[in-house]
């Protein structure tokens, strides 16, 4: 009998046909995290704003990417895209509106704790027996604190309703998962195959990326397979 030495063994990873191995140890973690939310971006928002993701040079490349990988989804997968521009929109709009109304909340209890934080500060002065500033545009007016309390609870009102808006308009899943392949990473091109996947089937694509800025500046569809 042999005895193998565990020094010498060679980790095996999977590999599948058409994709290639699943060996991914040459993408570092700033890689991986940048190609995983782009890939989130694309399997949750197919229609956002992929901006922080692509090289300014060639964002045209991926609007090409985007409107044929729609119009083949259904000619592959046998069913429309789950994702139209207008619901987007509507996505865009309810979530909007949420944030501002949060904003707008916060903003009033933030001046909350900065009047009370005030008064404290006036009471000790106080019985520290200092002189006490009056100038207005440095104090927090009584009146601005009781007219935001007056907008509170109507505005939490608000919040509630939008929220319901905002959970209504939620943008359906594209993908429910993805894998990477090996990746080829050379001094000024990095490409790495990613393989989505979703209840009709998985496609595979190819991100090819600046290797300095880790930007991608073309993507290319490879294969798409029904279940």
């Amino acid at each position: 009998l042999l005895k193998i030495n565990s020094q010498y063994q060679q980790p095996v990873y999977p590999e599948f046909e058409g994709f290639g191995k699943l060996d991914t140890r040459n993408i570092n973690n700033s890689l991986y995290e940048k190609i995983d939310g782009f890939c989130e971006l694309v399997s949750n928002n197919f229609y956002g704003s992929f901006d922080s993701f692509l090289n300014p040079k060639y964002r045209f490349n991926f609007v090409f990417f985007r409107e044929d990988f729609v119009s083949n989804y259904a000619v592959n997968f046998g069913k429309d895209f789950p994702t139209t521009k207008e619901m987007v929109d509507e996505y865009n709009k309810a979530k909007i509106k949420k944030e501002e109304i949060e904003n707008s909340i916060k903003q009033i209890k933030t001046l909350q704790e900065q009047y009370d934080e005030q008064q404290k500060e006036l009471l000790e002065k106080e019985d520290n027996e200092e002189e006490v500033p009056r100038e207005e545009e440095t104090l927090i007016e009584e009146k601005t604190i009781l007219e935001n309390k007056e907008k509170l609870p109507e505005l939490e009102e608000q919040l509630k309703e939008a929220e319901k808006e905002f959970n209504k308009n939620q943008l359906p899943q594209v993908f429910n998962k993805w894998i990477f392949g090996e990746p080829f990473i050379g001094e000024e091109i990095t490409q790495i195959p990613v393989r989505f996947y979703c209840k009709q089937g998985s496609v595979d694509v190819t991100l090819y990326l600046n290797s300095e800025t880790n930007l991608i500046y073309q993507i290319t569809i490879n294969r798409w397979e029904k279940v």
